[in-house]
């Protein structure tokens, strides 16, 4: 689990950094050791997202907005008329 955290924070740090290609590996192998991890599902989909790899981010926040136990916040994913996607959320579990 130690290793787990690790390497989501590591994806997390370049996402935040703007080395998106470098943060996909990451998140793709945080969701593959623990694919029902909503905070996997969300950033492996907004990197996807920064890397205009629409449909395959809109797939991921489909995902996420079925998870149990979680409530939408906030929640706006819109595609627009040229195929490029928005997205805007937070999720919060619920207690």
């Amino acid at each position: 689990m130690f290793r787990l955290q690790n390497l989501f924070r590591a994806a997390l740090r370049l996402y935040e950094g703007g080395k998106y290609d470098a943060a996909l590996t990451g998140f793709e192998r945080a969701a593959k050791s623990a694919p029902e991890h909503p905070a996997h599902i969300e950033y492996l989909g907004r990197t996807l997202l920064a890397l205009g790899k629409n449909d395959a981010a809109l797939t991921r926040f489909q995902q996420l907005s079925r998870k149990p136990g979680f409530e939408t916040l906030r929640f706006d994913v819109r595609v627009q008329p040229d195929r490029s996607i928005t997205f805007r959320g937070e999720m919060k579990p619920v207690p």
